[in-house]
């Protein structure tokens, strides 16, 4: 007769413990980049440092120093720069641990960046929009939203155009950023539905 207790222990090892995320890393949502032939995952852990880790076996690839301003935001680039947005408002690029850029101009607390090719676009409260070029760490433009956003997306092949959810009335709005126009307003698609996320 076979021992049950013996096939247990001899078992599969897919949910044993393993390295996880959720130990070390904040409640900020992580961003997965690829760099060179690695897949990277990019984590706040707490709120001063972030931690880089490859995707295939969550070893420590590197980690920043200790930030001073408390990070609430967090993103990773294709060429492998690491975003951060602090309260200070300002938003920090870093090229493995050192800091090689900071973008200043937002006077309210960041909500949630992209980075698309040479630009950076950034949401902050209360509908303030800010556009920087992110080789010269400059604002190229910076406006604000009637509508009090919440969060946006940067469609893929849609060129200079996000789609922005949240705000008063919860609709979704596509903008064309740099003529500062709304194109199209998704309220009459989605009725008297509250839009809750956007990825």
């Amino acid at each position: 007769m076979i021992s049950n207790t013996k096939f247990v222990q001899n078992s599969s090892v897919l949910l044993e413990g393993y390295r996880a995320l959720g130990y070390y890393a904040s409640n900020l949502p992580l961003s997965v980049f690829k760099s060179d032939q690695d897949v990277l995952i990019a984590s706040s852990v707490g709120e001063h440092a972030f931690y880089v880790y490859d995707s295939a076996h969550l070893n420590l690839v590197y980690m920043s120093k200790f930030i001073e301003d408390s990070i609430v935001y967090l993103q990773a680039s294709e060429d492998g720069f690491v975003y951060t947005a602090h309260e200070s408002n300002k938003i920090r690029c870093w090229k493995k641990m050192h800091m090689v850029h900071e973008f200043v101009g937002h006077t309210k607390t960041i909500l949630k960046f992209i980075v698309a090719g040479d630009f950076l676009f950034s949401l902050a409260e209360e509908g303030e929009f800010a556009v920087f070029n992110r080789k010269k760490a400059t604002m190229t433009r910076k406006f604000i939203f009637e509508n009090h956003f919440d969060s946006f997306i940067h469609p893929s092949t849609y060129v200079n155009k996000l789609l922005f959810s949240g705000g008063e009335d919860g609709g979704l709005q596509l903008w064309n950023i740099m003529s500062d126009e709304k194109i199209f307003d998704f309220k009459e698609h989605i009725g008297e539905s509250i839009v809750t996320c956007i990825e």
